[in-house]
């Protein structure tokens, strides 16, 4: 370069923030899960500065689409003398499985708890409406009005194994 493309390269200001901080994360239970995803399929000295590019399926249409629903839903459920209710969410794309948005609590840009990923719970509430539109699916068998036995099970799972549900009482 010339020497007055230089002095005006010296005297241009170089952007640098006064106050430095790490960039805000706008979807810290969505990072939060792409990061333990990361962990679990590579050893950490070979992602960590290696500038790898990480491509994931997240939509933010399909996220604040979430988000907007669990504060709709919140705030409609929600009442006095109630403690504040939480949330959680893992919404994926029917067609290929990619996760799309995480939502992990009722504040979704702040950081901590992944109810998404880390709540533990039954899974039988869960399961009721596919159980019951699978037996709907047999009209022949299985109506509403069916009276289902609530005796002690044993499912045989093969090769002499069985299975006995542990609260059959």
């Amino acid at each position: 370069i010339d020497a007055a493309e230089a002095k005006r390269a010296k005297a241009a200001p170089l952007g640098v923030s006064a106050k430095p901080g790490v960039a805000s994360n706008r979807n810290p239970a969505f990072m939060d899960l792409v990061r333990r995803q990361l962990a679990r399929d590579y050893p950490a000295d070979s992602i960590s500065g290696a500038g790898l590019s990480v491509m994931t399926g997240m939509s933010p249409s399909a996220q604040g689409y979430a988000e907007g629903a669990v504060a709709r839903t919140l705030k409609s459920v929600g009442g006095k003398g109630r403690p504040p209710l939480q949330a959680g969410v893992v919404m994926t794309d029917v067609h290929n499985g990619d996760v799309v948005a995480v939502v992990g609590s009722r504040n979704f840009g702040e950081q901590g708890f992944n109810r998404a990923v880390d709540a533990r719970r039954p899974v039988g509430s869960l399961l009721k409406p596919f159980v019951y539109l699978l037996a709907l699916a047999q009209p022949d068998k299985w109506s509403l009005a069916s009276t289902i036995s609530d005796a002690p099970v044993t499912v045989s799972l093969g090769r002499g194994r069985d299975w006995k549900p542990g609260n059959s009482d």
